[in-house]
């Protein structure tokens, strides 16, 4: 009877699904247009989001080790604040607009609360933004 129970326990734990048994995800994203993880992160956190036209540009980000589904998000808002981008609400979607444009409509940004920390040691953003000084800014 014991071995009995034991298989259908093991049995049980092969039909969970993948993602039941291991939590997290692994962001590694390299020189990918921000549309893609904006779409990834969509995809991960069943948020929906608006672009703006005037978000473009490419994006690296590299965490070691698994994050949580608002630990991710966190990572891409702050990846978002680098480039000059920031996420505002409204209503069921967020908005990603160019930081400068949402300061002069008074739109609400996401404050740090709202986003949460990000524990800098597990991960790492590069900016591929030209060297020109004009790009600088």
């Amino acid at each position: 009877m014991r071995k009995i129970i034991t298989i259908l326990s093991l049995l049980s734990l092969l039909a969970l699904p993948l993602p039941a048994l291991a939590k997290g995800v692994v962001l590694n994203f390299s020189d990918v247009d921000i549309s893609t993880m904006v779409k990834f992160i969509s995809d991960l956190t069943g948020k929906n989001f608006v672009m703006d036209d005037r978000v473009k540009g490419k994006i690296s980000v590299f965490s070691p080790a698994k994050l949580s589904t608002e630990e991710a998000f966190n990572v891409f808002t702050s990846v978002l604040e680098l480039k000059g981008f920031t996420v505002v609400p409204a209503g069921k979607v967020l908005k990603i607009v160019p930081t400068g444009a949402a300061k002069q409509s008074g739109m609400k940004i996401l404050s740090d609360k709202d986003r949460g920390p990000v524990n800098e040691a597990t991960w790492h953003a590069s900016s591929t933004w030209s060297t020109s000084p004009a790009r600088r800014r």
